[in-house]
């Protein structure tokens, strides 16, 4: 896409920045809690910014990731993160975990991998199936990879079929009424659980 450009500098972005102190006022109280303090004690500027880095490792990674995010929020360290940052599989709990089939709640999210996981994301007799459902798990399952064939004139990677069958096996719900209209996990829409500070900014990394 020509209109696309890309902000060059080594500070923050002013959305960035924006929400670092959103998140701030978010995390004052839980932050406060945590060391043992009056929250008016707490000065938003000294609240120090906490990343956390999971690693790759397919679906290890991913339930493992799984496992900690509940566990953060349980102990309330969660509110305390400004950053989550993954690779390889714990990118595929992020981008779950922040889209419209998790809501980003842990519950959901656990749910969803649950109803999901019990096939093989190669199967592709399963694959297949879900691709003639309806003319819409066609279009959600083969946009991104036509998409991809069109930047490179054509040339697709194994990385690319192997992202396709992840994509349709972790991101399209395991039932789908017909009549509803299925919507696309595009990265843009994850800003909607980021607006109010109530979590932290995902990284993803290659």
């Amino acid at each position: 896409n020509n209109n696309n450009n890309k902000r060059e500098g080594r500070q923050l972005s002013a959305e960035e920045t924006d929400f670092v102190n959103i998140r701030k006022t978010f995390q004052k109280h839980t932050f406060a809690n945590y060391i043992g303090v009056d929250p008016n004690h707490v000065d938003e500027r000294d609240i120090p910014i906490i990343g956390i880095a999971s690693s790759g490792g397919g679906y290890r990674a991913m339930i493992g990731l799984l496992g900690y995010i509940k566990a953060m929020k349980k102990t309330q360290i969660w509110d305390c993160i400004m950053y989550l940052a993954g690779i390889s599989g714990s990118c595929w709990t992020i981008a779950t975990y922040y889209s419209s089939l998790a809501q980003a709640c842990p519950s959901r999210l656990e749910r969803h991998f649950e109803s999901k996981l019990n096939i093989h994301w190669a199967n592709l007799s399963n694959f297949f199936h879900q691709l003639v459902s309806t003319p819409q798990h066609s279009r959600i399952m083969l946009q991104g990879i036509v998409q991809r064939a069109y930047q490179r004139g054509g040339d697709l990677s194994l990385a690319d079929i192997f992202g396709t069958l992840i994509g349709s096996t972790l991101l399209l719900p395991a039932v789908f009424p017909k009549q509803q209209q299925l919507k696309c996990n595009y990265l843009s829409k994850q800003s909607q659980f980021l607006h109010d500070g109530a979590e932290p900014m995902p990284i993803y990394s290659s």
